[in-house]
């Protein structure tokens, strides 16, 4: 086997033809290979091939035959990440980085790995001295306010995004982590204004089918119709629910187009508004906005403008056997898709404490890693009860209270106006206040968050000394 033979089967992988590929890995001389460029480009091949298992064992080997290259290392690190063992890819990556802590790509590499460990002030160090190295790299100053950000440095951090823009003006992406920074510091106005750039990050395919102009600023919308659509979780659509009576005494028909699991409760809760699921073509329209856009051009420029009143409500029911407990519901994950789950959702174990606390019966919301709530002997688990957000606000409506992380249901028990104590990472999303326990968005949310990135156990440990209170 040659390295032209290799190139060949890479050709032919390129033009979706994997056969000579996969024929040439299975004879497996890679196994006792000594040659690190037959080796780097063995490694290549299997990448090629979609044999990623193969790709990090010959990676693997490369490395044993130069541990001294941190180009390999790196190499192998990024590939053990995408095979998902982040564990032993930071390994390769941390050693790619101290041999050669001047090659960008490595360094910017590690710097993401360090932010995704929640290791936000080593990061730090790394994106300052690649700032020293590479000065004025728009990547690199976007990166570095992403990390101030988190750090709660917020007006260093939008000094960062504002260099970066001068050098790549009108960038999507840094404009859009911008946004994140502004909003923390209570600038909604300019904040709503960046967060806007995500509809041109945002993938067509997944725009609904119409042809309606979109909702300028400014644009009065009296006597016309307009399509608002769901565009991101179901926790941001909750949050924006509280809009669209104001489109409606604006003197809009107001159509919304919601994923099948909102419609129920959206239709039960706004008479005036056609509700439609995502599955359907939807209504033709004068005007379309995604909702996470209507804070803008409602002119929402500050948090103060929001009350925080409970603007969702569910008749009256005796779902749940009465008692002399006060009833809690418990969150303690999230949607594990979410880019930002590893830092929001937290063990379920961690609340064990809590369940000690007496006068209390313990209620699960909890969707998908659930186990822990099923077997529990004190916990009563709702998840086979909960398949639309209208059953979920009915079951809501039975709590005293309810303890949730950053999810969907924190924000429909702070829409039915339920107190929430909202457990907060580190370095909360952008529509969290970065100190303080309240939030303008609900009235009776309180706010435990972190002291340090990852410490769940310190927060856990005050709200059970505060005794739910």
């Amino acid at each position: 086997m040659t390295i032209d033979d290799i190139q060949d089967a890479i050709k032919e992988a390129r033009a979706d033809n994997l056969f000579p590929g996969r024929k040439l890995l299975l004879k497996k001389s890679w196994l006792t290979e000594t040659e690190p460029p037959l080796l780097a480009k063995l490694a290549e091949l299997a990448r090629a091939v979609g044999e990623i298992d193969t790709q990090v064992k010959i990676l693997e080997r490369l490395v044993e035959v130069t541990p001294e290259q941190p180009e390999n290392h790196f190499t192998l690190g990024l590939a053990l990440r995408q095979k998902g063992n982040n564990k032993q890819g930071r390994k390769h990556l941390k050693l790619a980085y101290e041999g050669n802590p001047q090659h960008p790509d490595i360094a910017y590499v590690w710097a993401q790995a360090l932010e995704e460990d929640q290791r936000y002030e080593a990061a730090l160090k790394v994106a300052q001295r690649a700032n020293d190295h590479f000065p004025d790299q728009p990547d690199w100053l976007a990166l570095t306010g992403d990390l101030l950000t988190h750090l709660g440095k917020l007006r260093e951090a939008i000094q960062c995004y504002n260099r970066a823009l001068r050098l790549q003006p009108g960038d999507p992406a840094i404009s859009f982590n911008a946004s994140q920074a502004v909003f923390q510091l209570g600038q909604w106005g300019d904040a709503w204004t960046l967060y806007d750039y995500r509809l041109i990050l945002r993938d067509p395919a997944t725009r609904p089918e119409t042809t309606a102009k979109l909702w300028a600023v400014d644009e009065p919308i009296k006597g016309k119709s307009i399509l608002v659509w769901q565009e991101q979780g179901f926790g941001d659509a909750i949050m924006m629910l509280r809009f669209l009576p104001v489109l409606i005494e604006e003197g809009a028909k107001v159509h919304v187009l919601l994923n099948g699991q909102l419609t129920d409760l959206v239709a039960s809760q706004y008479t005036d508004v056609s509700v439609h699921n995502q599955r359907e073509k939807p209504p033709r329209t004068n005007l379309q906005i995604p909702i996470m856009s209507i804070p803008r051009r409602l002119g929402l420029e500050e948090p103060g403008q929001l009350t925080g009143e409970a603007y969702l409500s569910v008749e009256p029911s005796e779902l749940l056997p009465k008692g002399n407990t006060q009833k809690v519901g418990l969150v303690w994950a999230g949607n594990p898709n979410h880019p930002d789950d590893h830092r929001r959702s937290l063990s379920p174990a961690l609340l064990e404490p809590l369940l000690d606390l007496p006068g209390y019966s313990w209620y699960s919301f909890q969707i998908g890693r659930h186990t822990w709530a099923e077997e529990h002997p004190i916990i009563k688990d709702l998840r086979p009860k909960l398949k639309t957000f209208q059953q979920t606000a009915e079951y809501l409506s039975q709590m005293d209270l309810v303890i949730s992380v950053d999810t969907a249901v924190a924000h429909l028990a702070g829409a039915l106006g339920i107190p929430v104590h909202l457990l907060l990472d580190y370095a909360p999303d952008w529509r969290w206040p970065r100190t303080g326990s309240t939030t303008t968005w609900y009235e009776k949310h309180r706010i435990w968050r972190q002291e340090s990135p990852g410490d769940w156990e310190k927060v856990i440990r005050r709200l059970t000394a505060h005794g739910l209170r």
